[in-house]
């Protein structure tokens, strides 16, 4: 139950930092936000698997994080489909 939690704290980060923050902070503060929700979404996925490894705590917020940035920069930019 607590990591379901963390992930939906999570979520909401990601989802405030990416729509309702859109205009108004700097791209590095919304930047930050992105990756630092994506990043709990992560610890809280991998709260929920039994038996993870070090390298898998790690991993899963790191590259979670980094997923996030480049897929909100290939949805926003440009003529993406979630320009706004």
């Amino acid at each position: 139950m607590a990591w379901g939690v963390v992930v939906a704290i999570g979520a909401v980060v990601v989802i405030a930092a990416t729509f309702a923050l859109r205009s108004s902070p700097p791209r590095p503060v919304r930047a930050v936000g992105i990756a630092a929700g994506a990043a709990v979404v992560g610890i809280g996925a991998i709260g929920l698997q039994d038996q993870a490894s070090a390298v898998e705590w790690v991993l899963t917020p790191l590259v979670l994080g980094a997923l996030a940035l480049l897929h909100d920069r290939l949805l926003f930019a440009g003529d993406g489909p979630g320009r706004i």
